[in-house]
């Protein structure tokens, strides 16, 4: 970093870490458990090998070599581990009953990967799909195109528990054939869910509450869009923020209060406002609350706080002008702030 006036220089790079043939579409990060290296895991294509590297300041390990679940071939679909760093899927858009998610415990200690379970999903249209977690780890969500599926990761029969939230309204942006469909998903730092058309469009979908089982997670289609087209995908970003674990037995190298963000003070852009802002607030493992208080304490608005989320957006435009105060609570901590509504 202290090359190039300091924006950085790389000083090595198309080093081949691993000659093989890998699937498409499934490589993905998880965070290990002493708060500092990382696992990089990507599957070989046409087998249940997975390779599993550890990056470490000190550089990148031979990868762990791990044969378990479904054979998967070479078809497009998506990785992602749960934001607590517990679960491992990914889905595979095969148009057969080896086709859909894939589901495994994985151990952040040791980075195995365990308890493998298949769930078919069937593929009608299309050659792709994606999935990612909520927040609190609690629900998968996954998309074969021209549906997105909910599963509870708390029951004791997942496969079970499928719940179809939304299926495709026949909607065109900006004309057909381009098709507002359902593929790659990623949880924002707003705590909510964003999916991909698969197509070259100006419209994403949104899942706004997907902490929130069933339909009330209210995955609203088309909900955002956008000056410019945007071709198919979303960023593929992990859980950066995700702590030390020391079930495993593992040591932490980073102290845990600054993983988790002691420092707890928030703030509102813009402030004053019109009443339309968001508010920043540090990262929290745990699902939180937001409330809004007048001046005379009266309890005026209060709402759900996503684990891991570090913006809200906020409209009180129905609220005259005035000033009011934003109380965010967690498990272990809280914060206020004041807005000032003109």
């Amino acid at each position: 970093m202290n090359l190039n006036g300091g924006l950085g220089g790389v000083v090595n790079k198309n080093t081949i870490l691993l000659l093989d043939t890998l699937n498409p579409g499934k490589i993905t990060a998880c965070k290990h458990a002493n708060g500092v290296d990382w696992w990089v895991i990507v599957q070989r294509v046409n087998s249940n090998t997975y390779y599993e590297f550890l990056v470490t300041p000190s550089g990148i390990s031979s990868p762990i070599v791990q044969n378990i679940g479904t054979v998967r071939t070479n078809w497009l679909g998506m990785a992602c581990f749960s934001p607590d760093g517990t679960k491992y899927a990914t889905f595979h858009a095969e148009y057969n009953s080896n086709g859909g998610l894939d589901i495994l415990d994985f151990d952040r200690c040791s980075g195995v990967l365990s308890n493998p379970l298949h769930i078919t999903i069937p593929q009608t249209i299309g050659y792709s799909g994606g999935l990612t977690f909520s927040g609190n780890s609690s629900l998968l969500y996954t998309a074969n195109i021209d549906s997105v599926y909910q599963f509870d990761m708390t029951s004791a029969n997942i496969a079970a528990s499928k719940q179809t939230v939304a299926v495709w309204d026949s909607f065109y942006s900006p004309s057909p054939p381009f098709s507002t469909l359902f593929e790659i998903m990623q949880l924002a730092p707003d705590g909510k869910i964003y999916i991909s058309t698969g197509n070259s469009t100006f419209h994403i979908h949104v899942i706004n509450n997907p902490d929130s089982a069933g339909l009330t997670c209210d995955l609203v289609q088309h909900a955002i869009q956008f000056q410019y087209f945007y071709d198919n995908a979303l960023p593929n970003h992990p859980n950066y923020f995700l702590g030390c674990d020391t079930t495993g037995g593992c040591t932490c190298l980073v102290n845990i209060n600054e993983i988790e963000n002691s420092d707890i003070s928030a703030r509102a852009s813009p402030n004053p406002n019109n009443g339309v802002f968001t508010l920043q607030f540090p990262v929290n493992k745990a699902g939180g609350e937001l409330e809004i208080y007048d001046v005379l304490g009266h309890l005026l608005h209060k709402e759900y706080v996503a684990p891991w989320s570090q913006y809200k957006q906020l409209k009180i435009t129905s609220l005259p002008g005035g000033i009011y105060f934003c109380k965010l609570k967690w498990l272990d901590a809280e914060t206020s702030l004041k807005i000032i509504k003109e």
